[in-house]
């Protein structure tokens, strides 16, 4: 995105919480600042994303989960959940 917005507000902040000083030494870097990269948020939901990158961030949460929670869930609610994460079974209704 442009960062000419960005940098006014900054350069405006300075001065304003600084002084000039702050301002003059900031302008003389700031302004090579053209642009900023910036994330965008992309939906979880299934059937907004292409399949191969819903596939890459159920693998990836999947296996965070496994790391972060197998060990504390009861061995039938872990047993189901390595089925399911292995494509060998889906959810049953609770």
């Amino acid at each position: 995105m442009d960062a000419t917005p960005v940098v006014k507000a900054l350069l405006d902040a300075a001065e304003a919480v600084l002084g000039a000083g702050a301002r003059k030494v900031l302008a003389a870097v700031l302004p090579e600042i053209r642009t900023i990269s910036v994330k965008v948020a992309q939906s979880l939901a299934f059937d907004s994303m292409e399949e191969e990158d819903f596939a890459a961030f159920f693998k990836g949460i999947t296996a965070w989960i496994g790391d972060h929670y197998a060990q504390v869930m009861l061995d039938d609610v872990r047993a189901d959940y390595w089925r399911m994460v292995n494509g060998r079974q889906r959810w049953r209704a609770a």
